[in-house]
């Protein structure tokens, strides 16, 4: 009996040694392998920031030099005929809307913009937007003060005047502008006063093209 356990003992020893030497084996490929995850990706994370500092930088650089140059447009003549224009444009623009049955929320404005009830014509400001979009005009639905609408319908619209005055135009074309928002608004289910709004705006369009040739 006494031999037979020897033996078996002696015979499960190699065994024994064999296993613990893959266990070995195997626990440093594991740390290896491990050292390489790692290295990876303290690689990746240096990487990522590197290039978030190049972004930022280069934002940065944009915005710099485009702060630069508007201020050095804003130091010109032109640029202070041009926001004149602008104010004078939104003060025809809101006096034409008042006329037409709308109501501007401040009574007036100042500055190059407006908020525009549209309770008065029946029209929240994401029904407005849409079909002023329709009718190739830009406009923003915008809440107004104790707005009976929910955030993203609202009952106003927000308008301005920068850019059509940037493509050159005045007050009278301004005004032609409002009776053309407010035709719309006053018919936003009629095809044919559609069709005839997005005709006058293609007109005023080609006329004062973004880009003067």
């Amino acid at each position: 009996m006494d031999l037979i356990l020897t033996v078996v003992i002696a015979a499960s020893i190699p065994s024994a040694i064999t296993g613990f030497c893959f266990w070995c084996i195997e626990q440093k490929i594991q740390k290896q392998s491990k050292k390489r995850e790692d290295e990876e990706k303290e690689r990746r994370e240096a990487q990522e920031k590197r290039e978030r500092v190049r972004e930022q930088n280069e934002l940065l650089l944009i915005q710099g030099v485009g702060a630069a140059i508007a201020l050095g447009e804003a130091l010109t003549p032109e640029y202070k005929a041009w926001g004149a224009q602008v104010v004078k444009n939104a003060a025809a623009m809101a006096d034409e809307l008042t006329k037409k049955g709308l109501r501007i929320v401040s009574g007036r404005t100042e500055s190059h913009v407006m908020l525009v009830d549209l309770r008065p014509k029946h029209i929240t400001g994401k029904a407005a937007q849409a079909l002023l979009e329709s009718g190739h005009m830009t406009a923003n639905k915008n809440a107004i003060p104790n707005d009976p609408e929910k955030p993203f319908v609202t009952s106003g619209i927000r308008l301005g005047t920068a850019a059509m005055t940037t493509r050159g135009f005045k007050e009278e074309l301004v005004r032609e502008v409002a009776d053309l928002i407010a035709e719309l608004l006053d018919h936003p289910e009629d095809a044919a006063v559609l069709e005839h709004v997005k005709a006058e705006v293609a007109k005023l369009t080609k006329a004062f093209p973004v880009y003067a040739r």
